[in-house]
């Protein structure tokens, strides 16, 4: 397929899969040119309807994220339609199942990139490939550390007051001591876990990050935690 015939056939995935959610929301083209256009966007009704029938073989970035914002879905569901295919052409001449596709693409998982016209698959573990991926990609994980380790926090001094209040309301000493104990548990792992959180923003700053993402008003002290430690990341 050369590559004027690939980034048609891209844009008729795209143009499908905005027709399917469009017809799922009830929404009609006029419609969906309206949320567009209040969307801040403008798309005209005509510009729609010739791209969901496939007269329109071309389809900007813009376009595609603010369809996905009126359609209420993420982009990347327009781009890979999840459930509704099995195989894709990622780029001319390299297919892949649309799931190692969709890992690729939020940079879950690297593909071996092949042109014999065979299903490319998900990487090994090993090799320099792998090593350069995992370095490219380490941005979109520190970001997903940073917020498990939030949203654990969050939990573990969630438990931690629940149990402290339990320990007021306990009447046998027991379960007074056993409330006391799971509370201190929990604050210990919380207090681990802002250490945990520290150290990923650390590392976003060691990687030159400018824009860092806010914390909540109760963590707003972590970001001293480490102004002490070495500079080295591991």
């Amino acid at each position: 397929m050369s590559q004027d015939e690939w980034a048609g056939d891209l844009a008729r995935i795209i143009a499908g899969e905005v027709r399917r959610h469009r017809q799922r929301r009830g929404l009609s083209a006029q419609q969906l040119a309206d949320a567009c256009e209040g969307a801040g966007f403008p798309i005209a009704r005509s510009v729609l309807a010739n791209f969901e029938n496939g007269r329109r073989p071309t389809v900007s970035v813009a376009e595609v994220v603010v369809l996905a914002r009126v359609l209420r879905v993420p982009p990347i569901l327009l781009l890979f339609p999840l459930g509704q295919a099995e195989m894709i052409e990622i780029v001319p001449g390299v297919h892949a199942t649309v799931w190692d596709a969709f890992d690729w693409f939020v940079g879950s998982a690297p593909l071996h990139w092949r042109k014999d016209g065979k299903p490319s698959s998900p990487a090994t573990t090993t090799g320099k490939d792998i090593n350069v991926w995992r370095e490219e990609v380490r941005p979109l994980d520190l970001l997903r550390e940073n917020q498990r380790y939030i949203r654990q926090w969050r939990h573990e001094t969630e438990i931690t007051a629940h149990q402290r209040c339990a320990v007021e309301e306990a009447e046998d000493e027991e379960v007074r001591r056993w409330r006391r104990e799971a509370a201190e548990t929990h604050a210990q792992i919380a207090h681990q876990l802002e250490y945990e959180i520290a150290r990923t923003r650390k590392e976003m700053r060691h990687l030159g990050w400018t824009a860092i993402p806010p914390l909540p008003d109760e963590l707003d002290h972590i970001d001293v935690l480490m102004q002490d430690e070495p500079e080295e990341i591991e």
